[in-house]
């Protein structure tokens, strides 16, 4: 497990790595400092810590705190989590060293070990076919930028990570893509003072090396990819490009409805079985944005009350043979959501709260909400 695609459907609108996963029917996500676990039957909540004396959060001394088998450490914006064969894999701060690593662990949270250290600097992290891809933004002696694309390979972990490709200085490399034998990610440069940012979307062939430009105009934007086809917005409109025969349509749902609300930003977030995910959110940019889903005609098949605007991740997972839709929200409270995607294909959606703090900004001890006592995984 863990060497199979990247899902299709994961897509995060703030270009941050994935705060859940899904495995051996257990979900799993990160929040503030701290990894948790849910379980299906009844999605009851608690942190990944197998001490049974252990207090968490609510431990007063700093020290003791760090011991939690849950506790990640101030990791910020730099958030993953994913698995691979018979273990997790998760973004830490390492308490020996002070730096930020790819850790892995048990099931119960025990037996940790680091993964792939001392990335500080890391952008977004991708697990695809058994690789981390990753984006790491240093300064090099010159005090210039350097973004690079890494990747590493967990099945030939005695191996070093090596570099893709890298930019310098005014180039960036912003969002990154995995899907079937190609990486695809995106490169926003100032070319000139007063020029303007440009973005362009490239390729990378796993199996070749190679790196080829995508042939789309300049500033299109990638939204995702599903089925085959991958979503783009260029000065058209929604645009649907086949990775198979290189064609080019009009994505005619999407343009449906944005057509339908005139001067307001539509985001393309999630594709489902025959329905979207479309972030609809107004000139105001009020808190209490909500996301509209889509069916393939652009209708609107049903309204996710409050969960577009601020969500760090927002994917689709599958858990016990049912797919759920995972909303984070960073308002107070910060709250994360699970909603089942057959409750909002009939056009009702009834989210159940996983987990509810006090304050996102207080990351380093949040208040969190246990709903009953769970079960460590075993």
């Amino acid at each position: 497990m863990g060497d199979e695609d990247f899902s299709p459907c994961a897509f995060s609108w703030l270009n941050k790595s994935h705060g859940v996963t899904v495995f051996d029917d257990t979900l799993y996500f990160i929040a503030g400092n701290y990894l948790f676990f849910s379980d299906p039957d009844n999605w009851q909540t608690r942190p990944l810590c197998f001490k049974a004396d252990c207090l968490h959060n609510d431990e007063p001394e700093p020290e003791k705190r760090a011991e939690c088998s849950a506790f990640l450490g101030s990791i910020y914006e730099q958030t993953f989590i994913g698995h691979f064969r018979d273990e997790l894999l998760f973004s830490c701060l390492n308490q020996k060293t002070g730096h930020l690593d790819i850790m892995a662990s048990k099931k119960d949270g025990s037996g940790r070990r680091s993964v792939l250290p001392n990335i500080d600097k890391l952008k977004q992290v991708c697990l695809h076919r058994g690789v981390l891809y990753y984006i790491l933004s240093e300064t090099n002696l010159s005090d210039e930028t350097e973004v690079s694309l890494m990747a590493y390979s967990l099945l030939t972990p005695s191996k070093k990570p090596y570099e893709i490709t890298k930019y310098t200085d005014k180039s960036n490399i912003d969002k990154l893509f995995p899907y079937g034998t190609n990486v695809f990610f995106s490169v926003t440069s100032a070319y000139s003072a007063g020029s303007g940012d440009e973005t362009r979307l490239f390729s990378y062939d796993i199996g070749s090396g190679d790196i080829t430009p995508l042939p789309f105009d300049v500033n299109t934007q990638l939204f995702g990819i599903y089925d085959g086809k991958m979503v783009i917005r260029d000065e058209y409109g929604y645009q649907e490009y086949s990775l198979k025969d290189r064609g080019m349509k009009s994505c005619s749902w999407l343009n449906h409805f944005s057509g339908e609300h005139p001067g307001w930003w539509c985001q393309f977030d999630n594709i489902q079985e025959g329905a979207a995910f479309s972030f609809c959110i107004g000139e105001d940019f009020q808190p209490d944005y909500d996301l509209y889903v889509l069916d393939e005609e652009g209708n609107q098949v049903c309204t996710l009350e409050g969960a577009a605007w601020g969500t760090t991740t927002s994917e689709t997972v599958s858990c016990c043979g049912k797919d759920y839709y995972i909303s984070y929200s960073v308002f107070d409270p910060f709250t994360v959501k699970i909603y089942a995607i057959e409750d909002i294909l009939a056009g009702h959606a009834d989210p159940v709260t996983l987990l509810e703090v006090g304050s996102f900004t207080d990351s380093l001890t949040p208040a969190y909400i246990i709903q009953g006592d769970g079960v460590l995984p075993e």
